[in-house]
């Protein structure tokens, strides 16, 4: 590994150590608001990947074979030697830690994100490869009438960590190429004999303690926050794009836990959620 990583890997590791939330400040990504895009192509227009930039990046669609980001990305980016001119890396959440870059033959993973750091490249981040896969929403139905009201068509089930006490930081990634509205998603747990499906603020209710209904991600110059329920803080997940979420000390013990992503959807008369 050259000193340029690991200088960027020490400084990852010190501000997590000092900050109230786990992002390096040379990190930047951005979330914008709303779902107007159209329904995109299988993996989306791509993600512009400037010269000597931090981006926290996920797939926005299944990655074909040969599914490891060289093949994907190598090609996009006019500096293509990885290692050298570009790198990625993936937040360990059992280790609450980055560890090593990823290796050349490391593939994209739906619902998970990454930071890929430009040091001499520069270009676009193109997928290849087909629809995120998704199940029926009702495979988490809820049977709590106090809960939110369950989504329905299919969704992408993220897989969330379950602390095992205290709380934990997750980098979770918007697995579709269009924009979901934050208020949309689902927390799902599962107490050993129900799946209860709620909101963001709903989970994050002090009664309930399963995750903060904020996520987090590094505009450029600062943290910023946004949430469900806020005035004038509504948030989305744009495609290809990762943010942070904090699960609190209250989903221990869970044993099942999932961020369920609604999948949009074509009918008669035009673009709906499968959700709502």
């Amino acid at each position: 590994m050259q000193k340029s990583w690991l200088y960027h890997k020490k400084r990852q590791r010190n501000i997590i150590r000092r900050a109230a939330v786990p992002l390096a400040a040379v990190f930047c990504c951005g979330i914008g608001i709303g779902s107007t895009d159209a329904l995109a192509a299988p993996c989306g227009p791509g993600r512009l990947l400037p010269v000597n930039t931090w981006l926290m990046t996920a797939p926005s669609c299944e990655p074909a074979s040969p599914t490891d980001f060289v093949s994907q990305y190598g090609d996009d980016l006019s500096g293509s030697t990885y290692g050298t001119d570009w790198i990625s890396f993936k937040w360990d959440t059992a280790a609450q830690d980055y560890g090593s870059p990823q290796a050349e033959t490391d593939s994209p993973e739906l619902g998970m994100g990454n930071w890929n750091y430009s040091k001499n490249a520069s270009g676009t981040l193109l997928l290849n490869g087909t629809a995120t896969p998704t199940v029926p929403c009702s495979t988490y139905a809820s049977s709590d009438p106090k809960a939110a009201p369950d989504l329905l068509g299919n969704c992408f089930a993220v897989d969330l960590t379950v602390p095992t006490s205290g709380d934990i930081w997750q980098m979770i990634g918007n697995p579709f190429p269009y924009t979901v509205d934050w208020r949309n998603v689902r927390i799902a747990s599962h107490d050993g004999t129900t799946w209860t499906q709620r909101t963001p603020s709903q989970a994050a209710d002090a009664g309930v303690n399963l995750i903060d209904k904020k996520f987090w991600y590094w505009n450029g110059s600062s943290y910023q926050t946004k949430d469900d329920s806020t005035k004038s803080m509504i948030g989305a997940l744009k495609p290809q794009e990762s943010v942070w979420v904090q699960i609190k000390s209250g989903a221990a013990g869970l044993s099942g836990f999932k961020l369920l992503i609604p999948k949009r959807e074509l009918n008669d008369t035009g673009i709906t959620w499968s959700g709502n």
